[in-house]
């Protein structure tokens, strides 16, 4: 296996979740990180162990010992770096959600198979053996027919009105940060039935306040066939 040497663009809560991981492997190396602000960076780099600190994204793209970039930046960022890494010659591993909208993921996937480099969302339970358990047993039949898969996922962030997760023009929302993880949820697995919808019904709650109004919880029913659903739910809730 490739041993290889990645550079974080970002210095939030999950870079530094990503970089702990990373510095527990012998498979990989840290090597560099990109910020805004050379001061963030600095602290970064200080408290992670990592050589290389950069005030702007685009030194780190240009540094040529860097094989990897994870991107850990505000989801209305995530398409234009993907295509920067992607021009960059950097294989791509990018926080979710991939992108705000599909016609911006074809795009990004164009550039990226032109440039002959790995993109990846990161979808972290993917590759937990947890789940990797659930679907040897989905595919080895052990429950049966799968007619119904109920995914969920939400947490009370608090009165957090400054979060980028709660602007919309940021790419905000439950359903952008949380609800696709319940979306994504049994894609992979065998036997899990998919297909487009037939009929789907949905309902959101919604916050006014300081910030414009902000999709915060989405409860979806997804009819892929008769007798066979998929029922999501996501959220963000507030104190």
């Amino acid at each position: 296996m490739r041993h290889l040497k990645w550079g974080i663009l970002g210095t939030g809560r999950i870079a530094a979740r990503f970089a702990q991981g990373l510095n527990s492997t012998d498979q990989a190396t840290l090597l560099a990180v990109g910020s805004r602000r050379e001061e963030t960076a600095k602290e970064f780099a200080q408290e992670h162990g990592v050589p290389r600190a950069y005030a702007r994204y685009e030194d780190l793209l240009a540094d040529p010992e860097v094989d990897a970039v994870y991107i850990s930046l505000p989801n209305h960022l995530h398409g234009e770096w993907s295509i920067k890494c992607a021009e960059a010659g950097k294989h791509i591993l990018c926080e979710k959600p991939a992108m705000v909208n599909a016609a911006e993921l074809e795009h990004v996937l164009e550039v990226v198979e032109g440039r002959d480099v790995f993109w990846m969302e990161a979808f972290m339970y993917r590759c937990h053996p947890q789940w990797r358990k659930v679907k040897e047993i989905i595919a080895a039949g052990r429950i049966g027919e799968v007619r119904v898969l109920h995914s969920a996922f939400s947490f009370n962030m608090g009165p957090a009105y400054e979060d980028f997760r709660l602007q919309n023009h940021l790419a905000g929302g439950g359903l952008m940060d949380v609800g696709v993880l319940p979306s994504d949820c049994g894609r992979g697995a065998e036997r899990v039935p998919r297909g487009r919808a037939y009929r789907r019904k949905e309902r959101g709650g919604r916050i006014h306040g300081r910030r414009p109004e902000v999709p915060l919880r989405r409860h979806r029913l997804v009819h892929l066939r008769p007798g066979v659903q998929r029922a999501q739910r996501c959220g963000r809730l507030r104190q």
